[in-house]
């Protein structure tokens, strides 16, 4: 080999190894920008994938979770927290920490969006739907009921369907936003269980 070739400038750990090892790509945690409920229903979806990201990053390199993961209250908007945190609360900043956020944050996305129930049963019709592209009948059943409760987090209906009956409901809205109508003919049924 030749001085000054490019096998001798790479280190000798770097050639045993195939090359150098990946170093972690930073991952930025979601900011809050607007308290409007669909705004927070996409940040806890955001919050959750950052957060697996992060909780999976810390098992591989036996950092500390706590240490490298951005707090909720740092992931606001400085002015959209001070605001907040005086009109809705009367309350300084300093006093508030990630868990009252949480609590703050999970009230809005589990309550119904600008407290009105919409129509449940034309809701369910309008935006439910099986996918008939999906050759995979277990995959396009499996799609559905994600996409169902995709519905419900999106407009805030999880009190809707808590107790026995709005379970009944749900399965009874789930069925009847089958369509083509063909399929409802066709199904097997829900088999309602306690």
């Amino acid at each position: 080999m030749e001085p000054g070739s490019s096998k001798e400038k790479i280190p000798m750990k770097e050639r045993e190894y195939g090359g150098a090892h990946p170093i972690f790509t930073p991952v930025l945690a979601p900011e809050i920008t607007s308290t409007s409920h669909a705004a927070l229903v996409q940040w806890r979806k955001e919050r959750k994938v950052y957060e697996d990201i992060m909780r999976a990053r810390c098992q591989t390199s036996g950092e500390d979770y706590a240490a490298v993961t951005r707090s909720v209250k740092d992931s606001f908007d400085r002015k959209l927290l001070e605001t907040w945190c005086r009109l809705g609360w009367q309350v300084a900043v300093t006093e508030v920490d990630d868990n009252r956020l949480r609590s703050e944050i999970d009230n809005i996305t589990n309550s119904v969006k600008n407290h009105t129930l919409p129509n449940v049963q034309a809701l369910f019709k309008k935006e439910l739907h099986f996918n008939l592209k999906e050759s995979d009948v277990s995959e396009r059943v499996l799609q559905y009921f994600i996409s169902c409760e995709r519905i419900i987090e999106e407009h805030g209906l999880h009190a809707c369907f808590e107790s026995k009956t709005g379970r009944k409901e749900k399965c009874s809205l789930l069925v009847n936003s089958v369509a083509p109508e063909g399929l409802k003919e066709k199904h097997i049924g829900i088999n309602w269980k306690n």
